[in-house]
């Protein structure tokens, strides 16, 4: 059987994808359908994270402060074969091996979660999905810019929305750092575009202040 729409129905599609609340539908959109995130609950590395700003008084010596959060490995060989003689790192894990990574807004937005909501994992997935719809968002601006607010920006952003490879950062806490990279780096490319071919000197400052975050921070 041949499917095929008529002039009309491709002038409404047009339509709707042209729509100048695309951005906005379809950010929405990525949260609705990644919402089966909120039963997830803390998987993994996520319980690294609990330890780093709840604490533990048996594993004090593990973390010393949440800005370690992203500190697995910290090239301490007395650390890495302790924490393999009971079990947090394999036995065969390399003990001068170094996995740190520094990313302090990130780590703001879990100690914001344990501030206010610990024990609450829901609330922490819908954290997360809020940061999604943001990146979703602001990418939808950035082909509307780059391709003109025409259909094929609205087809764009929803085939960004729905693409699979976002799924483990929407729904992994511990992965919410891709989120906010990709927020504060699409961001820059926006601000870069509006320096270029607008001229607008105060985008000019934005850009590289938004690829730092990305780079450095988030």
């Amino acid at each position: 059987m041949k499917l095929s729409a008529t002039g009309d129905q491709r002038s409404i599609i047009r339509r709707v994808l042209s729509h100048r609340f695309v951005p906005l539908h379809v950010a929405l959109l990525a949260i609705v359908l990644t919402s089966g995130s909120l039963r997830v609950g803390w998987v993994m590395d996520d319980y690294f994270q609990r330890l780093a700003v709840l604490g533990s008084p048996n594993l004090s010596w593990f973390y010393s402060t949440p800005m370690e959060m992203f500190c697995f490995f910290d090239g301490d060989p007395q650390r890495n074969h302790r924490a393999m003689d009971i079990g947090i790192f394999p036995w065969w894990t390399f003990d001068r091996i170094k996995a740190c990574f520094w990313r302090p807004l990130t780590v703001l937005t879990h100690w914001l979660d344990y501030r206010f909501w610990p024990d609450v994992a829901v609330l922490m997935h819908a954290h997360s999905l809020v940061w999604f719809g943001v990146m979703v968002f602001v990418a939808g601006l950035l082909y509307r810019r780059i391709m003109g607010a025409g259909a094929a920006a609205g087809l764009a952003v929803l085939l960004y929305a729905i693409d699979d490879a976002h799924a483990m950062s929407a729904a992994w806490l511990s992965a919410r750092n891709a989120l906010l990279a990709g927020c504060f780096g699409i961001t820059a490319m926006i601000f870069h575009d509006r320096w270029r071919r607008q001229g607008r000197s105060g985008s000019a400052f934005l850009a590289p202040k938004q690829a730092n975050i990305t780079g450095f921070l988030a």
